[in-house]
């Protein structure tokens, strides 16, 4: 058994300014695949092994914002920081593999668990000169570390940007 919640606030230092601050706890039990997987997952090209003996994860996250607010321009920083125990996640172990048929190599991967940290920032900037016409973007950034062998995650997403442009119609009822 265990818990997940959230708390936090937001501080509005004037009409346009405002921080929030939130802290959470979160759980999540290793699904079916991570647990029992034994075999080839055709999408990705691997064998896949499970690890019945997985513990639920566990984290703690704590993350700021800074957001302005006026007629025409909206921005938001936010920066977060999430400290993960009994992280699942798999990966090849000594580049093992396993032979399908006489010469195709399939890498094999293991559902293993560690401590992990997760951090990153994300960073909106909105411009809308006219009620009809917004032009948003958007960058994010996320870093995964393994605590334990003070490695990178795998499969953590890389950098992203976001670009929008979006025209509003109206349309007169009649």
């Amino acid at each position: 058994g265990a818990f997940s919640g959230s708390a936090g606030f937001t501080y509005q230092f004037t009409p346009g300014w405002n921080f929030k601050a939130n802290i959470g706890r979160g759980f999540r039990s290793p699904n079916i695949s991570e647990l029992s997987a034994n075999g080839i997952h055709e999408g990705t090209f691997r064998y896949e092994i499970g690890n019945p003996a997985l513990k639920p994860e566990t984290s703690v996250q704590g993350d700021l914002g800074l957001a302005y607010n006026a007629a025409i321009i909206s921005t938001e920083l936010s920066v977060f920081y999430n400290l993960i125990d009994n992280f699942i996640y798999y990966r090849n172990l000594n580049d093992e593999k396993i032979y399908k048929g006489t010469t195709d190599e399939i890498p094999v991967y293991r559902y293993v668990q560690g401590q992990s940290l997760l951090k990153g920032f994300e960073f909106a900037f909105d411009l809308h000169p006219f009620e009809f016409l917004h032009v948003e973007n958007s960058v994010s950034v996320v870093e995964g570390t393994n605590l334990i062998l003070n490695k990178p995650l795998p499969f953590i997403p890389a950098l992203h940007f976001r670009n929008e442009c979006k025209w509003n119609i109206s349309v007169a009822k009649r």
